[in-house]
């Protein structure tokens, strides 16, 4: 008896998923995963194999980053406002110092003759110019209320 030899019947099966996922970390970066994973599987009458293959890809956004930069360039700003504002606080202050250096010589004067109601006329006024000053300058630099533009 012979026997016969049956053909090989071959058949191919693929299965593809694919997966997203969008990933927020607190080091300021966005992270999309995208995960395919392919399965071929083929099956002859004697044997079957099954190849998987697992592709996963990582982009990272950097848009928290940028806005973070941006904040600290705000905060940067604002510092060198408040630069800006110290220094004209000690330009203030050096005025008033040049004021009293020229009443100086004025002050020992009436010292030396002990002239003190003048002395004390004297004082009144470098302190009202101080009051005046500090008036002003907690008012914007401005004269009166109805010339403010703040």
């Amino acid at each position: 008896m012979k026997q016969q030899q049956q053909p090989e019947h071959t058949t191919a099966t693929t299965t593809t998923f694919s997966t997203t996922s969008l990933t927020i970390s607190a080091t300021s970066t966005i992270t999309t995963t995208t995960t395919t994973t392919t399965t071929i599987t083929t099956t002859t009458t004697s044997t079957t194999t099954t190849t998987t293959t697992t592709t996963t890809t990582t982009t990272t956004c950097l848009l928290l980053l940028l806005l973070q930069l941006l904040l600290l360039l705000l905060l940067l700003l604002l510092l060198l406002l408040l630069l800006l504002l110290l220094l004209l606080l000690l330009l203030l202050l050096q005025l008033l110092l040049l004021l009293l250096l020229l009443l100086l010589p004025t002050l020992l004067l009436l010292l030396r003759q002990q002239q003190q109601k003048l002395l004390l006329l004297l004082l009144l006024l470098i302190l009202l110019i101080l009051l005046l000053l500090l008036f002003f300058y907690y008012n914007n630099f401005c004269c009166c209320s109805y010339c403010c533009c703040c």
